[in-house]
């Protein structure tokens, strides 16, 4: 199901500091240029509103997502509001788990998005710290995150205020020991990254139709 999904990634090893090359906001939002990720400046901004709700409202209304998410519902936390948490927790019917959130700022990080774009976060593993461009509109990174429970986490810049985040979590790895074997990072990324991105892309197309890191405000 991956075939199709338009998305531009690799790793940024040799950043630029001068501002990304990128057109003008518009709606629906424009094209991202390819070699935006190499860049540590982008010419985001961030007066749109957040097209995620921050609760499982928006997808518990699209049965065809849910469908083709697999959720299982008997298991996924689909009530709204779901405690102000500005999360979103479902469990698939193959037993993996999807955080999909509003990120926050780290300590000493008031930009959610720059810090996330220019650095892994603690308890992230760097050997898979990526930048992409997701549906061709969304500038992204993604990450192995071992943070309480190991997964790849997908950060996307909707132009928005705060991070739209996507967090896949699988069983299959619930006793891998990074600290103790670093390299499994890179095999979980390999696993775990490639279906975090297929449930942002999905739920983004869902949510927020024509948007894009520059779309209008």
């Amino acid at each position: 199901m991956l075939l199709g999904i338009l998305s531009v990634a690799a790793m940024a090893t040799s950043a630029c500091s001068s501002v990304a090359p990128g057109p003008a906001a518009a709606t629906p939002a424009p094209t991202l240029p390819a070699d935006s990720i190499a860049y540590d400046q982008l010419p985001i901004h961030t007066d749109r509103p957040n097209p995620f709700s921050g609760d499982c409202s928006q997808i518990a209304a699209n049965q065809a997502l849910l469908s083709t998410l697999q959720v299982n519902p008997d298991k996924s936390e689909l009530q709204v509001p779901q405690n102000a948490s500005n999360d979103c927790v479902l469990v698939t019917t193959a037993g993996d788990q999807i955080d999909i959130a509003l990120a926050s700022p780290r300590a000493g990080h008031p930009d959610p998005w720059q810090s996330s774009w220019n650095a892994p976060s603690p308890g992230f593993y760097p050997s898979h710290f990526r930048r992409l461009i997701v549906l061709g509109r969304y500038y992204a990174v993604s990450q192995v995150v071992d943070t309480n429970l190991i997964a790849c986490e997908i950060d996307v810049q909707t132009g928005s205020p705060a991070v739209f985040s996507v967090a896949y979590r699988s069983e299959r790895f619930a006793n891998a020991d990074l600290v103790a074997n670093p390299q499994q990072a890179t095999t979980i990324g390999e696993q775990l990254c490639p279906q975090a991105q297929r449930v942002a892309e999905l739920v983004l197309t869902a949510i927020d139709p024509g948007g894009g890191s520059l779309a209008a405000p």
